[in-house]
């Protein structure tokens, strides 16, 4: 039986931090192109809430913040 390296493990834990913060640029983003900013800023619950689901408290602090 096989192990993945330590190296891969931590790649593979922040890859949602990372799309969380993708997502949060992307519908930032979008947010400032489009003038229907009341439609596009509900986007902003989805972000947290994922945070809420990968990060830590700390982070979803930190999210919720921004």
């Amino acid at each position: 039986m096989t192990y993945p390296a330590p190296s891969q493990r931590k790649v593979t834990s922040a890859l949602p931090a990372v799309a969380t913060a993708a997502l949060a640029t992307g519908i930032f983003l979008a947010d400032i192109v489009t003038p229907v900013g009341e439609a596009v800023a509900g986007l902003y619950v989805a972000v947290v809430l994922m945070a809420a689901r990968f990060c830590r408290p700390r982070g979803v602090l930190l999210v919720a913040a921004g």
